[in-house]
């Protein structure tokens, strides 16, 4: 089964009380696009939720308990806005295999993680995804273009890049020894290079 997902935003406040009590991915989006190393999207974090209701309006609710960028950002009068993607039918594992697929996309587009993923957040296979899935922005060119360094300007942060282990490790059952229960394991890397950039708050 092919899968497109298409960003479509909407505020927030639009969608608070029609939000899906259901496992699915939710992709915050930043009042401007950003200028990631290899490209620009307007996506700011994407992260996959057990719960789309209860992950999204605690997230709302608490801005302060997320890490620093994306805090800022939920509390810039401009505002972010949200996309949703309910997949009620598929089981937690089978949705976070669609979100190392869109995570994975995503790197491969920009460079970088969403600036605004506090540390990749998935790290489950997303090998049945593997060339199935497309993931779709609005052009949103009439939007500003920030690079890292103007967004710490703005919400006067500081950043930096940070390298990470691979995501969307594939992870395959090579023999189970039924007497003992002992399982042998291998591990194929994803082979992307992942790597995500971290905004914190400015000493001083």
């Amino acid at each position: 089964m092919d899968l497109t997902v298409r960003i479509q935003w909407q505020p927030f406040a639009d969608l608070r009380a029609k939000l899906p009590p259901c496992a699915g991915i939710y992709f915050i989006g930043a009042p401007f696009r950003i200028g990631y190393p290899r490209g620009a999207s307007r996506i700011l974090a994407a992260n996959v939720a057990g719960d789309l209701r209860a992950d999204l309006r605690a997230l709302f609710k608490h801005p302060e308990r997320n890490n620093d960028l994306l805090a800022a950002v939920l509390a810039d009068t401009a505002g972010p806005v949200v996309s949703l993607l309910a997949l009620p039918t598929l089981s937690v594992p089978a949705v976070d295999a669609v979100g190392v697929a869109v995570l994975s996309q995503f790197v491969e587009r920009n460079g970088v993680l969403p600036y605004a993923n506090s540390s990749g957040g998935i790290t489950s296979a997303g090998d049945s995804w593997d060339g199935a899935l497309e993931l779709v922005e609005p052009a949103d060119s009439k939007l500003p273009r920030l690079d890292a360094d103007a967004i710490a300007t703005r919400y006067r942060l500081d950043w930096k890049e940070d390298a990470l282990p691979p995501l969307g490790l594939a992870f395959t059952v090579r023999e189970s020894d039924e007497a003992t229960g002992d399982i042998e394991v291998s591990r194929e890397d994803s082979g992307l290079a992942w790597r995500s950039v971290t905004f914190s708050r400015r000493s001083g």
